[in-house]
C-alpha cells in the first residue's frame, strides 16, 4: 500500500467520527429537508468489531477507472449527493463516502440519475440487452424495475461477485436468505442505497394522546415482548368517536388507529408468513393455506369496522392529516411517509415496530416499502466482476459506517423522531427487516388483494383469491421459467 492509500484508509475512520460529531452538534433547523435512516445501525462496540473490514479488502490502484451507477434519484427519494458539499450533513456524508472510496481505489464514480423509475427501467433494459456495458451498478425500485429486469435475464448473479459479503450487516440478510431465484441472487438492498433508510413500515403514536389514554411505557412493552396485536387492539378498541357530530365516521373524526393500505402486507409479514414457498426448485403461492387464511381473516375482521379504524388507499394525504392534527392515537406507514410530512406536527410522536401477531412470537418482523428506489443489482454485461465486487463492497461498508451515523443522528433524532427512546427503537427495528417475493412481484395481483383483505377492504378474500389463483400461479410459473431460461437452474 502506498502512502496516499494509507492516508485515505486512516481518513475513513476520521470520517466516521466527524460524521457523528457533526450530526450530534447540528441543530434540527440545520438538518436536511430530506430524511433518511441507517440499516442495522451498529453501536460503538459493533462498529469497533467490524471497523477493520476495510483492511480485509484490497486497495489496489485501479488507475482512474470509472465506476458508473445508474439510479432513480430525486430530491426526496435520493441515492446521490450533490457534486459539492452543501453544509447538509446527510448530503456531505454521502459525498465524503464517495470521495473516500474514489481515493482509496483511485476510481471515478459516475452518477446517472433518473427521476422517472419507469424510464430508467426501459432505458436500462434496452441498453443491457444491446450488450452495452454502460453501467456497473443499478439502484431502483424493486416493485417497478428490479422485478422486470431480473427475470428478463439482464442482471448478474451477485453470488458470483468477489468480495461482496451478502451476510454482512451492510447488506439485507432477508433478501439473501429468502429471495434467491433458483439459487441465483439477482438483487439485494442495504446501506449502499441511502434511500433504503426510508423504507421500513412502522407504527407511530401521538405521545400526548397516549398519555391521556394511559398507554404508558410502550417502548418497554416492545422490549419485553408484550407488544402484540391483541393487546394493541384492546387498547384502541372503542376510543374512536364522531368528533364533528355529523352522524358518520369520516376523515374529520377521531380514531384510535389510522393507516393507509401499506399496513396490509406489513401486518401479514409480522405473522411470519411468506406468500411464496419453494421446495426443490418448485415455487407455489401459499396465500390460501389454512394458517394464511386464518391470519388474513383475523386482521380483516378487526379493520372492517370503519367506525373504529380508518384505512385509506395508499397515496392519499387524508390519513396523514388525521394523525398530524392530533385526531389519531396510532398510525402505521413507512418512514418515508412521516419523516418529512410530520416535522412541523405540534404534538410529539414516538416510533414502534408493528405489533407481533401473537404474544408467543419470538421476533418483531418489519417489512419495507418496495416501491422506493432501493433495489441493488449489477448488469449481466459486467465484464470485470472483481472490479465491480470490490467497489460495491467498499461503498456499502463505508456507507454503513459513515452515511448511516450522520443521517441517523441528525435527520432522525433532530426531526423525524422526537425522543431518544424512538431513536433507539429505530435501531431495534432495522435489525428485524424482512422481504418476500410477492411484495416485489405481485403475481397476478395477489399481493394487492392480500393487502386490501388484511385492511378489511376486501371482505371475501377466499372467493376473491380463488378467482385469480390460476392467473397468479401462472405469473409465478412464467417468472420462474424465464429465470431458468436466462440463468439456468
Amino acid at each position: 500500500m502506498n502512502t496516499m492509500k494509507k492516508t485515505i484508509s486512516a481518513a475513513l475512520a476520521l470520517i466516521i467520527t466527524a460524521s457523528a460529531a457533526a450530526a450530534c452538534g447540528e441543530s434540527a433547523d440545520q438538518a436536511a429537508d430530506t430524511t433518511v435512516m441507517q440499516t442495522d445501525p451498529a453501536p460503538e462496540t459493533e462498529a469497533e468489531t467490524t471497523a477493520d473490514h476495510l483492511s480485509e479488502l484490497p486497495d489496489d490502484d485501479q488507475g482512474g477507472r470509472t465506476f458508473t451507477i445508474v439510479a432513480q434519484h430525486t430530491s426526496e427519494r435520493f441515492n446521490f449527493p450533490y457534486e459539492e458539499k452543501t453544509g447538509d450533513v446527510i448530503n456531505d456524508s454521502i459525498l465524503e463516502r464517495d470521495n473516500a472510496v474514489e481515493e482509496r481505489l483511485n476510481i471515478v464514480i459516475n452518477r446517472i440519475g433518473y427521476e422517472d423509475r419507469g424510464k430508467l427501467k426501459t432505458e436500462v433494459q434496452k441498453t443491457i440487452l444491446a450488450g452495452d456495458s454502460a453501467y456497473d451498478l443499478i439502484i431502483t425500485s424493486m416493485s417497478d424495475g428490479i422485478n422486470t429486469l431480473g427475470p428478463a435475464g439482464t442482471l448478474y448473479d451477485l453470488n458470483g461477485l468477489p468480495y461482496v459479503d451478502l451476510t454482512a450487516e451492510w447488506w439485507n440478510r432477508s433478501i439473501h436468505e429468502d429471495m434467491q431465484l433458483l439459487g441465483h441472487q439477482l438483487f439485494t438492498t442495504g446501506a449502499i442505497s441511502p434511500c433504503y433508510y426510508l423504507t421500513p413500515i412502522v407504527m407511530i403514536f401521538n405521545k400526548r394522546l397516549a398519555e391521556d389514554y394511559g398507554f404508558t411505557d410502550l417502548y418497554g412493552a416492545v422490549y419485553d415482548g408484550q407488544w402484540y396485536f391483541d393487546k394493541f387492539i384492546s387498547m384502541v378498541d372503542g376510543i374512536s368517536y364522531d368528533l364533528d357530530s355529523n352522524g358518520k365516521m369520516d376523515y374529520e373524526d377521531f380514531y384510535g388507529f389510522s393507516s393507509d393500505t401499506t399496513l396490509g402486507n406489513a401486518l401479514y409479514a409480522t405473522a411470519g408468513l411468506a406468500p411464496v414457498k419453494s421446495e426443490g426448485g418448485v415455487y407455489t403461492l401459499d396465500i390460501d393455506s389454512q394458517r394464511s387464511i386464518d391470519v388474513i381473516m383475523k386482521y380483516a375482521g378487526v379493520f372492517s369496522d370503519k367506525t373504529k379504524y380508518i384505512i385509506q388507499e395508499s397515496g392519499s394525504d387524508k390519513v396523514t392529516n388525521v394523525f398530524k392534527t392530533g385526531r389519531a392515537v396510532f398510525s402505521a406507514l413507512n418512514i418515508y411517509g412521516f419523516a418529512v410530512p410530520y416535522r412541523d406536527m405540534d404534538d410529539d410522536y414516538g416510533v414502534l415496530p408493528l405489533p407481533k401477531y401473537n404474544e408467543s412470537d419470538a421476533d418483531y418482523l418489519v417489512t419495507c416499502n418496495t416501491w422506493l428506489p432501493t433495489g441493488v443489482a449489477v448488469p449481466i454485461t459486467c465484464t470485470d466482476p472483481e472490479f465491480v465486487g470490490l467497489v460495491m463492497e467498499t461503498l456499502a461498508y463505508t456507507s454503513y459506517l459513515t452515511v448511516g451515523p450522520a443521517v441517523y443522528e441528525t435527520a432522525l433524532r433532530g426531526k423525524a423522531t422526537r425522543d431518544s427512546e424512538s431513536y433507539e427503537m429505530l435501531e431495534f427495528i432495522f435489525r428485524s427487516i424482512v422481504f418476500d417475493f410477492n411484495t416485489v412481484f405481485n403475481f397476478g395481483g395477489s399481493s394487492e388483494l392480500l393487502r386490501a383483505a388484511v385492511c378489511g377492504l376486501k371482505p371475501n378474500f377466499v372467493s376473491d383469491y380463488e378467482k385469480i389463483k390460476p392467473k397468479a400461479q401462472k405469473a409465478l410459473d412464467d417468472m420462474i421459467q424465464l429465470v431458468s431460461e436466462n440463468y439456468g437452474g
